[in-house]
């Protein structure tokens, strides 16, 4: 019972292990054969698929009246990375052969990322009904209600 934190941190060992695998195949010219690259592009899909999980359950927990508006913008976000990754690769990666440093950005860069913001990623406790609104006085409310109605009717 970790949580979205546990979940979060499962998501950047995955990646990194992933993107890093990957970049080894690269950078060194390491003939791994379909299997190992196929196992390498699995557990980073898996760590960002962890990260978007995560995300989208402590969201969900925590925005509740406007869950369906805050689950768009969450899912819309994470679409955008892809783009926001691509402007990166343009920017600073764009040689020909800057493909594997950029494989090891991606790894050391999202696993960095996802460490430094998982704090943030937690369940909030619901708020406190207001006064007027606690549960004795529903209760009292009700009874007045059923009270004037037993008055009331002949």
């Amino acid at each position: 019972r970790g949580g979205p934190r546990t979940v979060v941190f499962a998501g950047a060992a995955l990646t990194l292990l992933g993107y890093g695998g990957l970049w080894l195949c690269s950078a060194f010219d390491v003939h791994a054969n379909f299997a190992v690259l196929w196992l390498l592009w699995f557990l980073w899909g898996h760590g960002s698929g962890y990260f978007d999980c995560a995300a989208i359950a402590t969201c969900s927990a925590n925005f509740r009246e406007s869950r369906g508006l805050v689950l768009g913008l969450t899912k819309s976000f994470y679409g955008l990375s892809g783009s926001l990754l691509t402007q990166v690769f343009l920017a600073f990666f764009a040689a020909p052969d800057a493909a594997p440093a950029f494989l090891l950005f991606l790894g050391v860069a999202l696993c960095l990322l996802a460490l430094a913001l998982a704090p943030l990623v937690r369940r909030l406790a619901p708020p406190r009904p207001l006064d007027a609104d606690s549960p004795s006085r529903r209760f009292a409310r009700g009874y007045a209600l059923v009270g004037a109605l037993a008055i009331a009717t002949p």
